[in-house]
């Protein structure tokens, strides 16, 4: 029976054969039948083998963020008592932040990039997970305001929430305006020593064919001295706060994204120290050394005072600082996002979003 419906639909699926390629190529001689058989193989075999490599992709970057929770709790405990003792304060303050982000990250739900649209691609994109994704019981994880991220770098925030899908603003998006501030010293050593070691794991699994090995031993050797003589348990100076907003280019897709900042000084005191003078950085109510409120390549992490994203996550890094105009009382910056392969993301981490409560939704 099997072989006479095959032997019955065989002349049709020839004559589509040959529909289809006079359809896709009209004006080129029809070939053989064999060799449109092989055609239509080499095609399925092409689709299977791009479907592999994204799955493996996706698995890579399942690993990286799994690799960025060692790191954190690495870091964590790399910090000895007697260090901790000397910096009694700075320490419980790192470690609080730590615990609290790592706590977030372990609850992220992996969601897979659905769709991007090359008219809004710096503005927003779609996910796979939506309500029905979320806990029976318990906090909800997809809802709006969600932040969206890579490890601990921000990519965007939820803004609408289906059934099986939602919307992503993208940190990109000039809408979205997170609230920020300057970090230098031991947080800027530990996000090296995290790409550093990124990098390490990268070069331990894939051999790269254009570098000899004796190369890559040597590029791995500077790299592990590198990640040696970094201080990531040293003092952290958090100074300038301001907001970031997404800037209209890249128009294109193989252009650079470039984050706008705005609003940036540390004019009053807070929970990190006191404020200091926008032009010197002397400290402005009380004796202290003088320490400039922005550096290049200072890296800008969240504040929590926007009422969306935890304090803590990484941004962006400054690579321009804009001169200061007479009357100014704020600097304007240019960053570049830290989250990686912005424009090509295929799979990114939602966490609970802040001050979530399961009642307020009930309420609604």
């Amino acid at each position: 029976m099997r072989g006479r419906s095959i032997a019955f639909f065989a002349p049709l699926w020839d004559k589509l054969l040959i529909a289809k390629h006079f359809i896709l190529h009209p004006f080129q001689p029809t070939p053989s039948l064999t060799a449109l058989s092989l055609e239509e193989i080499n095609q399925k075999l092409e689709l299977e083998n791009q479907l592999l490599s994204n799955e493996l992709a996706h698995l890579h970057q399942l690993f990286y963020h799994q690799q960025n929770l060692q790191n954190q709790l690495n870091t964590l405990a790399s910090i000895t008592s007697k260090e901790a003792q000397a910096l009694l304060p700075e320490y419980q303050k790192i470690q609080q932040r730590l615990a609290r982000n790592l706590k977030l990250q372990i609850q992220a739900v992996p969601a897979r990039v659905l769709f991007r649209s090359f008219d809004t691609w710096n503005n927003s994109l779609w996910i796979n997970v939506g309500e029905a994704d979320n806990p029976a019981t318990g906090s909800k994880i997809i809802v709006n305001n969600s932040p969206v991220l890579i490890g601990e770098a921000v990519v965007g925030v939820i803004d609408y929430v289906g059934q099986h899908q939602s919307r992503v603003r993208l940190i990109t998006d000039s809408g979205l305006a997170p609230s920020v501030r300057a970090a230098r010293g031991g947080e800027q050593d530990v996000l090296v020593e995290e790409q550093v070691e990124a990098l390490l794991n990268q070069l331990q699994r894939k051999k790269v064919k254009s570098m000899p090995s004796i190369d890559q031993e040597q590029l791995s050797k500077l790299l592990k001295n590198l990640k040696d003589s970094l201080q990531p348990q040293k003092k952290t100076w958090y100074l300038a706060k301001g907001q970031l907003q997404g800037s209209r280019r890249p128009i294109g897709r193989g252009d650079a994204f470039i984050l706008k900042g705005t609003g940036f000084n540390y004019d009053f005191d807070d929970e990190e120290g006191g404020g200091r003078d926008l032009r010197t950085g002397k400290p402005l109510n009380e004796q202290g050394s003088t320490v400039p409120i922005l550096k290049m390549h200072d890296l800008l992490v969240t504040t929590g005072m926007d009422g969306v994203f935890p304090p803590g996550l990484k941004v962006a890094t400054i690579n321009k600082i804009h001169l200061l105009k007479e009357g100014d009382y704020f600097y304007e910056i240019e960053a570049k996002p830290l989250a990686p392969h912005l424009q090509g993301l295929s799979l990114v981490f939602v966490i609970p979003p802040v001050g979530y409560e399961p009642a307020d939704s009930a309420k609604n």
